[in-house]
């Protein structure tokens, strides 16, 4: 049998995003949600989260690839910040670090670890911005701070939807050799659009499908990042994607 979580990443980026995620909390269109130290709305989040039902179910949303870092040493650092300091997404994802940028990288999980950890909250489970912990070369420095916090749980990478044969394989590998079933927070991931594109019905284990909430010009909670699952366009609600996915679970 399969239970499904819905995870809505990148709390505390924003006020509209993190707003559009208490409220699909709120409404049960979403399980968890993961949090972001680097957020410029972090604070005020935090103080969102513990006045909702939210607050034992927020998770840490590392952060690599955008905005600006908590630390210093990792804006030097051109394999991760551009010239003026902050994250690009154009990290190679397949290039071994070398040992300057590994220090760098610690230094900047652990701070914004410490952050969340300075709040008195929790962490749930742990995911990243733009997957980056999913570089097969940077994902032992998430794992080595995980070990030291006592983060049991991280996202695997994708392994449900439609994919090549090339990204099927590298995806696998992953999953089981780096993070493997104890650092595993879910058997399957994707999107809305890839559960009901893969036919998983039949097994069994936890399914995380991942959204990022936001409110469209309607003032409506929509899916602001990925493909609808059927034609709709970009920014579908929330509410409807879970009618999907349960009209999916059902049959």
């Amino acid at each position: 049998m399969l239970d499904i979580v819905v995870n809505a990443d990148d709390f505390g980026w924003d006020k509209s995003c993190s707003l559009a995620i208490l409220e699909a909390y709120e409404k049960n269109y979403i399980t968890t949600t993961t949090m972001m130290s680097t957020g410029a709305f972090f604070d005020d989040a935090v103080k969102l989260v513990k006045e909702s039902r939210l607050k034992d179910f927020v998770g840490i949303h590392f952060d690599l690839t955008e905005g600006y870092s908590l630390t210093s040493e990792i804006r030097k650092a051109p394999f991760f910040c551009g010239s003026n300091g902050a994250f690009h997404m154009h990290v190679n994802r397949y290039k071994p670090l070398n040992k300057k940028q590994m220090e760098c990288v610690y230094e900047e999980l652990n701070a914004q670890v410490n952050r969340f950890l300075e709040t008195g909250l929790s962490i749930h489970h742990a995911d990243s911005h733009h997957h980056i912990h999913t570089a097969p070369f940077i994902y032992p420095i998430f794992k080595k701070v995980m070990d030291a916090y006592g983060i049991k749980k991280i996202r695997i990478s994708r392994n449900i939807g439609v994919m090549s044969v090339k990204k099927t394989v590298a995806k696998w590998l992953f999953n089981n050799l780096l993070i493997g079933s104890q650092n595993a927070y879910s058997n399957f991931f994707g999107s809305f659009a890839d559960y009901v594109e893969t036919s998983i019905k039949n097994k069994s284990g936890l399914v995380e499908i991942m959204c990022h909430p936001d409110y469209n010009d309607q003032g409506l909670v929509v899916d602001r990042c990925g493909d609808a699952p059927y034609d709709n366009p970009y920014g579908t609600e929330l509410k409807d994607l879970l009618e999907v996915l349960n009209e999916k679970r059902n049959t």
